[in-house]
């Protein structure tokens, strides 16, 4: 047989076709370039990812990596706290992202932000829908439910850098990991405490409705001896976890559409359902997140493997998404799919993604929106073509498109 496959040349593609490679060396394959299973299985990613808090470690790597990645996230991070207070913590992250709580922000933050970043540019007759969109609203978004100053450019493109920083450190700690992120990644981390630092003190009260306002008060109740790096940590797990990977799931949807004009004919046409059924499709087949690694902490066996305590297990949740044994067609987009949000998109087990109803919720409104307000919508002949950027969070860009100006049917909305 020929050898496996090495992942990280998928870096910057579409890795449908080495997931499909991949799968013919079984359920649990051995990467000796990456030092790491790789799990394309959608059985073997679930078992991985249900059984982690008695199987399968959360974190980073020993060693160097692992310090390195607490300075940049902070000791009591999400990611890097298990058991009660985990517990404690993700529960609370559910109930601030509630259904009741989403919908309320599609309302009153969600389409007014949309809408507001559609105003800059719909009467260019053209955009980039992935810096110019997709980007634009993400951040602004999780600023406004934070109650930050989301309609100041300067400061958004201030935190934006920040983030940039600190995102390129977490997409490579872990496989490449390289000082000089590192340190770019540390000195953005305390560069964003110092910006947000006068709005997390002036909510000490805990009055407001926003959520520096709800982590002041209800802080306490989740981790012993709460205090200011806790409330750091908090706000920045918010912008990470809804942001670049929000702005790419909204990215590759609208890919989906403007590179297949029946799909696009038909979303047009489409009801509520129909389109929240397209966005678990374009979830399924090219979430953002590709990948989520783990530890195994005991002998165990997976996928016929033999797996020891210490291996690196990586569950590739997009490969699990296209699982033959899994989906009849896996590489369609489906509008009938008897259950549509059965996918691994926003994880699954103990740390199933909280804000995962708020991710629909933007995806839903962007492309009823996107449609309702650009008419004769198309990728402009002589833009970039789209490449599929990353490596464990991935999106297209650029999405140079071109649209009428005066709205879907060439007259102001």
């Amino acid at each position: 047989m020929s050898s496996i496959p090495n992942f990280r040349e998928t870096a910057d593609k579409d890795p449908a076709e080495y997931y499909e490679e991949l799968r013919r060396f079984g359920d649990v394959v051995w990467d000796a370039e990456m030092g790491a299973w790789l799990v394309p299985s959608y059985t073997a990613c679930k078992y991985v990812l249900l059984n982690e808090e008695t199987h399968f470690a959360r974190g980073a790597a020993p060693g160097a990596t692992a310090e390195a990645y607490e300075q940049v996230q902070g000791r009591r991070h999400i990611s890097l706290i298990s058991g009660k207070d985990h517990q404690r913590v993700h529960l609370w992250w559910l109930h601030a992202m509630s259904p009741k709580q989403t919908e309320e922000w599609r309302i009153s933050v969600v389409r007014p932000v949309i809408n507001e970043a559609i105003d800059r540019f719909i009467n260019t007759g053209k955009a980039d829908l992935s810096r110019d969109f997709a980007g634009r609203v993400t951040i602004n978004v999780i600023a406004a439910i934070l109650g930050l100053p989301w309609r100041d450019d300067e400061w958004m493109a201030e935190c934006q850098t920040h983030l940039n920083a600190i995102q390129l450190f977490l997409d490579t700690y872990l496989f490449h990991f390289d000082d000089s992120i590192t340190d770019r990644a540390i000195n953005s981390q305390r560069a964003m405490n110092g910006l947000l630092k006068p709005f997390i003190d002036s909510r000490r009260s805990g009055t407001g409705s926003d959520l520096i306002s709800m982590f002041w008060r209800d802080g306490p109740s989740m981790l012993a001896d709460w205090d200011e790096n806790d409330m750091f940590v908090g706000v920045r797990v918010a912008f990470f976890a809804g942001t670049e990977t929000t702005k790419n799931a909204i990215s590759n949807a609208l890919y989906l559409l403007l590179t297949n004009h029946e799909l696009l004919e038909t979303i047009k046409r489409s009801d509520d359902k129909e389109r929240a059924n397209f966005v678990e499709e374009a979830l399924r087949l090219y979430g953002s997140i590709h990948f989520r690694t783990r530890m195994a902490s005991i002998e165990a066996e997976l996928g016929g493997q033999s797996i020891h305590p210490g291996d690196v297990v990586v569950t590739l949740n997009i490969a699990a998404n296209r699982d033959p044994q899994r989906y009849a067609e896996p590489h369609v987009v489906d509008l009938k799919r008897r259950v549509p949000k059965d996918h691994l998109a926003f994880n699954l087990g103990p740390r199933t993604c909280p804000g995962a109803g708020l991710a629909r919720v933007e995806l839903q409104e962007s492309v009823s929106i996107i449609l309702s307000r650009l008419g004769g919508l198309r990728l402009a002949a002589e833009g970039q073509p789209p490449v599929f950027h990353g490596f464990k969070h991935r999106g297209y860009s650029p999405l140079d498109v071109v649209f009428a100006t005066g709205g879907p049917d060439g007259h102001a909305p």
